[in-house]
């Protein structure tokens, strides 16, 4: 596991590839608390729980982190239509 060994903060901590990169997001399993404190804390928050991502049985929460806010503002982020 990354987190464990510190590696997962790495590319976070070096900043945004690219400047038009404004955000980061990712999925991880809802019941991993280990995982959700890790991202909180390097500057990620909760947006949306997705049911049945993983194998059809366990619920994914999806998490962002904005690295830069521009001048323009990036549309909301929406889930697919059928995760609602």
């Amino acid at each position: 596991m990354l987190a464990r060994h510190c590696l997962g903060r790495e590319p976070l901590a070096a900043g945004p590839p690219q400047r038009r990169h404004r955000d980061v997001h990712l999925e991880l399993r809802a019941s991993n608390e280990a995982a959700r404190r890790f991202y909180r804390a390097l500057g990620f928050s909760e947006t949306i729980t997705i049911p049945r991502y993983y194998g059809g049985s366990e619920a994914a929460l999806r998490m962002i982190r904005m690295l830069r806010v521009g001048a323009a503002t990036a549309p909301a982020w929406q889930p697919p239509a059928h995760w609602r």
